[in-house]
C-alpha cells in the first residue's frame, strides 16, 4: 500500500548537517592566533611610537643646528665686504686653537708645535690646524667664557685656513682698528670677534688700538 505525500512527510528523516562536526581544536587555534596577531601589532604600535619620538627629537635638534648656523654664517656675510676679513678671522681663530689645546693639554695634529707658523710648510700647517679646529672640545671654550657660537666658527675654520697669516699677531691692530669701527653699526658682531681678543691676544680690542 502506498502513502500519501501527507504521510511520508511525517516519516521523513531530518537531513544531516554538511557541516559535520565542530572542530573546538581549529577554533582554539584560531583564537591563540588572534592574540598573537593582537599581541604582534600592540608591539609594533609601540615601536612605531618611539620612533615617531626620536625623530622629532632628531628634528629638533637639526632645526636649532640649523638657526645656529644660519647665525654664524649671517655674521660671516656681513662682514665679509672687507678684502683682508678672511685674513682677520683665521688669524684670530687660529689664535684660539692654540689657547683651546694649551688649556686641553694637547699637541697639535701632523707633529706641528705651537709657535712654529713662520717656518713649517703652509699646507701642513693648514690640514694640522683644520684638523685641530675640529677637535677643539666644547667644554673647553666653554671654561673660556665663550658660547657655542665660537664653537661652530672653529668647525667651518678649515674654509678660511688659507687665508692665515704667518703669524696669526700681525693682523691683532688692523682687525682690532676695523671692528670697532663696525661697532656701533653692528654691535652682536663687533660682540662675537671682540670677545675673543682678552683670550687670544691677552688684551681687549680698546686695549691692542692703544699700541697701534
Amino acid at each position: 500500500m502506498s502513502l500519501s505525500p501527507e504521510k511520508r512527510g511525517r516519516h521523513t528523516r531530518p537531513r544531516s548537517s554538511s557541516r559535520g562536526p565542530t572542530n573546538f581544536a581549529t577554533v582554539e587555534g584560531r583564537l591563540s592566533c588572534s592574540g598573537k596577531h593582537k599581541i604582534a601589532c600592540l608591539a609594533l604600535q609601540a615601536s612605531n611610537n618611539d620612533l615617531e619620538a626620536r625623530i622629532t627629537h632628531l628634528r629638533g635638534k637639526v632645526n636649532q643646528l640649523d638657526r645656529e648656523i644660519s647665525v654664524l654664517s649671517r655674521h660671516v656675510k656681513q662682514f665679509n665686504h672687507h678684502p683682508f676679513l678672511q685674513t682677520w678671522q683665521a688669524d684670530l681663530l687660529t689664535r684660539l686653537i692654540e689657547v683651546a689645546y694649551v688649556r686641553q693639554k694637547n699637541k697639535l695634529p701632523d707633529g706641528v708645535s705651537i709657535g712654529e707658523t713662520n717656518t713649517a710648510d703652509r699646507e701642513i700647517l693648514s690640514r694640522a690646524y683644520s684638523n685641530a679646529a675640529r677637535r677643539v672640545k666644547w667644554g673647553t671654550l666653554d671654561s673660556l667664557g665663550l658660547d657655542i657660537g665660537h664653537h661652530d666658527a672653529l668647525q667651518h675654520y678649515s674654509d678660511i685656513a688659507v687665508y692665515r697669516s704667518p703669524n696669526p699677531f700681525d693682523t691683532e691692530i688692523p682687525f682690532a682698528e676695523w671692528l670697532v669701527q663696525q661697532s656701533q653699526a653692528k654691535p652682536d658682531l663687533f660682540a662675537f670677534w671682540a670677545r675673543l681678543y682678552p683670550i687670544c691676544y691677552g688684551r681687549a680690542v680698546y686695549e691692542s688700538l692703544v699700541i697701534a
